[in-house]
């Protein structure tokens, strides 16, 4: 598999502050949690982006708008010619926001896993919906494209439609569907992982849905090497890389081993991790994935999933539903 000698999308999780507490959060960010990047750590990624010709720049938290110096870190990334994509949970979607991010032409990405006040109180608290609601209403309103993210988990996947229905009434661009993983918060949410199942049937309809409701759905599973034939192995190490909030350096927001940190190592150092080589080489995965058809093409799945549901980035995508032939 090839990899590509620099990163080409960097993640930065700007802060680890959030004004809300969501049940299935992963970093289990909150109000009071002060960990955040410096903008002089910010500016120093941003330039060796800048100078390595890597364009893509993510940014996520906690939320991003919580972090002092979000305005000057937007100007600054666009001032150095780079794609910027945010996430936030679109309770600071302003007016003036709404602008900022239209200026700096931000792909904008809204938390919004509910499709009425009690299914979103569940996991975001109440009294939320609305505001969500009416702020993303108002950036499709004023053509800030939004893609809103949904979390699905074992307790709302039978209700997805209802979801694609919800999308598709905002007016959004885009609606990406997420597997829940147990881990942060989440791991006490009374939330359920989906089962192998569960998601096969998403990854089989949900071209068909996108079609009948006219909404563009993506998801980013490698298991789409199995339903579609295709070859998309995970990401992870092979183009991607994520910053944390304390300065760790993660192949992934859901792989949290840290491979090196940015107060102390260069992105060439960290890119260059053995870890990442060791994701990289499918010869390491565990037997059951050894002699499937498809190994090539998925490469085992989802590292971060298999990660932190197995316990091993050599495990088999835990969402698989294949049956093992070594057994």
């Amino acid at each position: 598999m090839y990899v590509f000698k620099y990163p080409s999308v960097i993640g930065i999780e700007i802060t680890n502050r959030c004004n809300l507490n969501c049940i299935h959060c992963i970093n289990s960010s909150s109000i009071n949690d002060k960990q955040e990047l410096s903008f002089d750590t910010i500016k120093l990624i941003i330039d060796y982006m800048h100078q390595h010709g890597i364009i893509c720049l993510d940014i996520s938290g906690g939320e991003p708008f919580l972090h002092p110096r979000i305005y000057d870190i937007l100007e600054y990334a666009y001032s150095r010619n780079l794609n910027i994509s945010m996430a936030t949970n679109g309770t600071f979607l302003t007016q003036d926001n709404i602008n900022i991010l239209k200026q700096y032409s931000v792909s904008t990405r809204v938390s919004y896993d509910g499709y009425n006040e009690d299914t979103f109180s569940i996991v975001r608290g109440k009294g939320i919906y609305q505001k969500v609601y009416n702020n993303v209403k108002n950036a499709i309103i004023s053509n800030l494209g939004i893609t809103l993210v949904t979390v699905l988990h074992a307790n709302n996947v039978d209700n997805v439609e209802l979801y694609i229905k919800t999308a598709k009434e905002l007016g959004v661009r885009k609606l990406r569907l997420m597997p829940f993983v147990p881990d942060g918060r989440g791991s006490n949410s009374g939330l359920k992982f989906m089962s192998p199942l569960q998601w096969k049937y998403i990854l089989e309809n949900y071209e068909k849905w996108a079609k009948y409701y006219g909404i563009k759905i993506a998801l980013d599973s490698p298991l789409m090497s199995i339903t579609h034939h295709l070859v998309c192995p995970c990401v992870v190490g092979k183009f991607y890389l994520v910053i944390k909030s304390n300065g760790d350096a993660v192949p992934c927001a859901l792989l949290d081993m840290p491979i090196g940190n940015i107060y102390h190592n260069t992105i060439d150092e960290i890119w260059q991790s053995p870890t990442l080589t060791e994701i990289n080489d499918i010869s390491l995965l565990n037997e059951e994935c050894h002699q499937c058809e498809y190994l090539q093409a998925c490469a085992g799945g989802c590292r971060g999933m298999a990660y932190k549901i197995k316990g091993s980035y050599l495990c088999k995508d835990p969402l698989c539903w294949l049956q093992s032939q070594n057994k």
